[in-house]
C-alpha cells in the first residue's frame, strides 16, 4: 500500500515538471517565431534599460558640466554630487543588465527548434538573475527621481 502523502508528493512533482516543460516550450516557440532572438519581455526590458542608461548619462553630463547646481564657489552641491553618484551606479547596473540580456539572445539566422529550446532553457535559468538586476535598476531609478525632486526644490 502506498502512503497517500507520497502519492500526493509525486503528483505535485509531475505537475511542476509539466508546468516547467510547458513554460519552456512556449518560450522556445516565442524565441523561434520572433525576429529579435529573445522573448518579448526581454526585448521590452532591454529597451527600457537602454533608455534609462542614456537618460542617466545625459543627466550626469548636464549636472557636472553646467553652472546650474553649483554653489557660489563653483563646486557641485551635495544633492548634485549624490545625483551624479546615483547616475554613475545606474549606468553600471544598466550595463550589467544589458550584457546579461545580450548573452541570452539567439542569432536570428539560427532559429532551429533545438536552438530555440536551448535558448528558452537559458532564459528560464537566468530569470532570477535578470530579476535581481532589474530590481537594483528600479531602486536606482526611484532614488534618482527622489534626488531630482529635492534638487528642483
Amino acid at each position: 500500500m502506498v502512503d497517500p502523502l507520497t502519492t500526493l508528493g509525486v503528483a505535485a512533482n509531475v505537475i511542476q515538471l509539466l508546468a516547467f516543460a510547458g513554460n519552456l516550450l512556449s518560450k522556445g516557440r516565442e524565441i523561434r517565431d520572433t525576429a529579435y532572438g529573445a522573448p518579448v519581455a526581454q526585448r521590452e526590458l532591454e529597451t527600457v534599460t537602454e533608455s534609462l542608461r542614456q537618460l542617466s548619462a545625459n543627466l550626469r553630463r548636464s549636472k557636472t558640466g553646467s553652472v546650474v547646481g553649483k554653489d557660489q564657489w563653483g563646486a557641485l552641491t551635495q544633492v548634485d554630487r549624490e545625483l551624479n553618484e546615483l547616475c554613475k551606479g545606474c549606468h553600471e547596473v544598466s550595463d550589467e543588465l544589458l550584457s546579461a540580456l545580450k548573452a541570452l539572445k539567439t542569432p536570428i539566422a539560427t532559429t532551429s527548434h533545438f536552438t530555440s529550446l536551448y535558448q528558452a532553457f537559458r532564459c528560464v535559468i537566468s530569470e532570477s538573475k535578470i530579476d535581481d538586476i532589474s530590481k537594483r535598476i528600479e531602486a536606482f531609478r526611484r532614488q534618482i527621481d527622489t534626488t531630482l525632486l529635492v534638487s528642483i526644490r
